[in-house]
């Protein structure tokens, strides 16, 4: 079967196999049969899959699909399947990576971690899954090429045109069994086409985002619509979330990015129910936020951490995945709410710290140090490079987890090599120091998973015999200097690393003599020759 083979390469099959059979052809046997390779394709899908794969005849030709917003609806639709430990959003992923091995969807815009930001369906798969949706009463599609719709009861509808005439003769009749409404494809504003949501009173998901005519009495009126699960208003005229949101006790999606809504009314914590939250940066989040625990998405770009209260507003939040605080302020108040904020977020996977030249003081007695041991045993990745900490907190030793750490401290000093050097799975480590160190790697703490490590500003970097026995890329950034004087061997123990693939060297604002700074690559270039490994090296000066 061509959909099930794996490879980019079907899709260029494909697209060869339509280009020369022709438009004219579209009923040509080899067109037929062509369809029936699809469809067996299609029908070896697990059912969960089907529902999904049918879905994406929502959308367009040739639409590039947004990979998070199809998860998102997908969850509101009930296609994704629990599972234990994972969640939904991670299932979702899972079948998008299932999909495109089967060679149903293409993938594109792949990220750090290769996953498909993007997909898009190809016009004979969409062509399969359209007359699918329709046949089987799954969705009906509204354009400019097809208006008006012959299903005479309507699950789901999808408007592709910003045409009132295509859609005007859409009976209440048509309308009132629709579970599932989505205008978000249209080339223009789709809200006018149907002019109230009153229509829909049984809609379980409403894609309107970028649909111009929605506005804030809009909203209040959608908040009538109490069996919805998924309500995405990304990129409309709302300004604000009205307290009338408390009667959506189903809703578990809600998309208000791009709207620059900052802020959460009172009543926002009885949504019990609510999955995942997309929004802009949250400056204000009410009382009644630790509420929602069963939320595990926040994709909102930071949530401003005002009061040491706010932390404690968001400690209920057992379920959340990923977060970013930003902190305006620091003092010694925030530091045990911080610790106990952390230690709740138990399914935490990722966190990052922002702020405008804060230095925090994340250090704990150790009493403290307790709670976090059994707080965040999932925390894969941490990201404090907005910020400034003093040093190196101890409590980073008890997060067994961890694989990715960007941290910016004030000193590294003696013990910031041992906490980090004793975090079991730590294989991305960047550092950036506010003022240059020497800095000693030993077999004391060999950080026995680091594989990337970045380090600047540094002085003198010392690398004893079985220290990071893993590394395989080395970034390694000098700072400004008086003089180098004798001392050329700014970098000692390269031949030590075994594993050494990459060596980048970067010498910033020396103000030795040339002499000294020739020495010192001289240096740097004999130890990577000593390398059994033979590691490229790329050294770069400013």
């Amino acid at each position: 079967m061509l959909a099930s083979k794996k490879g980019m390469q079907n899709i260029h099959h494909w697209s060869k196999v339509c280009k020369s059979l022709g438009s004219g052809l579209e009923d040509s046997p080899d067109i037929e049969n062509m369809r029936r390779i699809l469809s067996i394709s299609y029908y070896d899908l697990p059912p969960h899959l089907k529902n999904c794969m049918l879905f994406l005849s929502s959308y367009p030709e040739d639409y590039k699909i947004r990979t998070k917003e199809l998860i998102y609806k997908w969850m509101g639709e009930g296609f994704i399947l629990k599972e234990q430990g994972i969640s939904f959003y991670e299932v979702g992923e899972d079948y998008i990576n299932e999909l495109i091995n089967r060679s149903m969807i293409q993938g594109s815009d792949y990220d750090h971690e290769s996953k498909a930001v993007a997909c898009r369906v190809h016009d004979m798969v969409l062509d399969l899954i359209t007359r699918l949706a329709n046949e089987d009463g799954f969705l009906a599609t509204i354009h400019e090429q097809q208006p008006g719709c012959q299903q005479e009861r309507i699950h789901r509808l999808s408007i592709q045109t910003s045409n009132e005439e295509d859609v005007k003769h859409l009976s209440a009749g048509n309308l009132c069994n629709v579970r599932s409404l989505i205008a978000d494809v249209c080339p223009d504003d789709a809200f006018h086409c149907l002019r109230t949501v009153s229509t829909f009173p049984l809609l379980r998901v409403l894609c309107l985002s970028g649909c111009w005519g929605v506005c804030n009495m809009c909203f209040k009126e959608i908040c009538n619509l109490i069996h919805l699960r998924y309500l995405g208003l990304r990129n409309t005229f709302i300004t604000e979330i009205p307290k009338e949101i408390q009667k959506l006790q189903l809703l578990q999606v809600l998309d208000i990015s791009g709207t620059g809504i900052h802020e959460l009314p009172s009543t926002f914590g009885l949504l019990r129910k609510l999955l995942c939250l997309r929004g802009d940066t949250l400056k204000r989040v009410p009382p009644g936020f630790g509420n929602l625990k069963l939320l595990q998405q926040l994709d909102a770009s930071e949530i401003y951490m005002e009061s040491p209260s706010m932390l404690n507003n968001s400690s209920g939040l057992t379920e959340l995945r990923r977060v970013i605080f930003r902190f305006n302020n620091w003092d010694d108040s925030y530091v045990k709410p911080f610790l106990q904020c952390l230690s709740s977020l138990v399914s935490l996977k990722y966190l990052k710290i922002t702020g405008p030249e804060v230095v925090c003081d994340f250090s704990c007695s150790p009493c403290d140090r307790q709670i976090i041991l059994t707080g965040p045993q999932q925390l894969q990745e941490i990201d404090m490079s907005d910020i400034t900490m003093h040093t190196v907190p101890k409590w980073m030793s008890a997060l067994s987890a961890l694989t990715i750490l960007q941290i910016c401290l004030s000193t590294l000093g003696e013990e910031g090599p041992h906490v980090l050097g004793s975090i079991p799975l730590l294989s991305d480590l960047v550092i950036y120091l506010h003022r240059g160190e020497e800095l000693v790697i030993n077999s004391a703490y060999p950080f026995p998973s680091l594989r990337n490590f970045r380090i600047g500003y540094i002085t003198r970097v010392v690398f004893a015999k079985g220290a990071m026995p893993r590394i395989q890329t080395l970034g390694l950034d000098f700072g400004s200097m008086e003089s180098m004087g004798q001392s050329s061997d700014i970098v000692v123990g390269l031949e030590n690393l075994s594993s050494l693939v990459d060596v980048t060297v970067s010498l910033y604002g020396l103000e030795a003599r040339p002499e000294e700074l020739k020495a010192a690559k001289a240096t740097i270039q004999n130890g990577v020759r000593m390398n059994n490994n033979k590691p490229s090296l790329y050294i770069h000066h400013l």
